[in-house]
């Protein structure tokens, strides 16, 4: 067994960020009047309307029924809506809203905070070479070894 402290370890940082990030984020959006993890859904259906929410699930990574429950949050909301495929009744594809189209624009300025915030002090190379190490980071923990 190691004798490195537990507060030594990259994962602990790593929480400690995480934890410090979501305080954050969850002041901003709750100014705007979203929950963290919500612009994440949007972000998703901003980039391409029309989406499943099996499809959805797939990009963020979630389960299902996780999508589910925000959907209908975010639609209990006026965020999104959901309309049948024309072409399969069975699948329903979701839809910006026009005040899901509007908060587009107040999340913006929430992303350029939060990236001038994790990247003070940081020079551009180092800010790149974060961007890929987290990206590696979250890869080997969405998949198994």
């Amino acid at each position: 067994m190691s004798q490195q402290s537990v507060k030594d370890m990259v994962g602990y940082t790593l929480v400690m960020a995480c934890r410090a990030h979501s305080t954050r984020v969850r002041t901003l959006l709750n100014a705007l009047g979203l929950h963290p993890g919500q612009e994440m859904f949007l972000l998703s259906v901003w980039e391409e309307e029309g989406l499943t929410q099996t499809e959805l699930a797939d990009r963020l990574q979630i389960q299902r029924a996780t999508v589910t429950n925000s959907v209908n949050r975010l639609e209990k909301g006026g965020l999104l809506e959901r309309r049948p495929d024309p072409d399969d009744g069975r699948i329903y594809r979701i839809y910006l809203t026009d005040k899901g189209r509007q908060i587009h624009n107040a999340t913006r300025p929430v992303w350029d905070e939060m990236e001038t915030a994790i990247t003070t002090g940081l020079t551009p190379a180092e800010a790149a070479t974060l961007h890929q190490l987290l990206a590696q980071v979250a890869h080997n923990l969405s998949h198994e070894s």
